[in-house]
């Protein structure tokens, strides 16, 4: 889920002011979810985003800023250009190299689909 601003998540939590997403309930505030590195421009931000559970089905979500992609190690700024380049033809290679970052971060940056593997 995400937030406007990481420091958002408790007055929201608190407010109950919170859907679920998955039953409509309201979400609660349940501790923090695990500790992550994420890298923007400005260099790498560590960031340990609120956890929020839900009341009526009881499901955890983790509640990210809004300047944040999920599942992604890199802001949303980063990975735009990253997907804008990736659309240009460039390799990962070469955005990497472009962007500042480890050649394997971009491809994973990228949000590019992947063939699923049926067998």
């Amino acid at each position: 889920m995400m937030l406007r601003h990481g420091s958002d998540a408790d007055q929201v939590l608190s407010g109950a002011g919170l859907a679920c997403p998955s039953c409509g309930d309201l979400l609660a505030p349940w501790g923090y979810a695990r500790r992550r590195s994420v890298r923007g421009h400005d260099g790498t931000t560590q960031l340990r985003p609120r956890r929020g559970r839900c009341r009526g089905c009881r499901t955890t979500h983790v509640l990210l800023p809004a300047s944040c992609l999920p599942r992604r190690a890199v802001t949303v700024q980063v990975g735009g250009e990253v997907l804008l380049a990736k659309v240009s033809g460039a390799s990962h290679r070469r955005i990497a190299a472009d962007l500042g970052l480890p050649a394997d971060t971009s491809a994973a940056g990228s949000g590019a689909p992947r063939p699923t593997r049926r067998g």
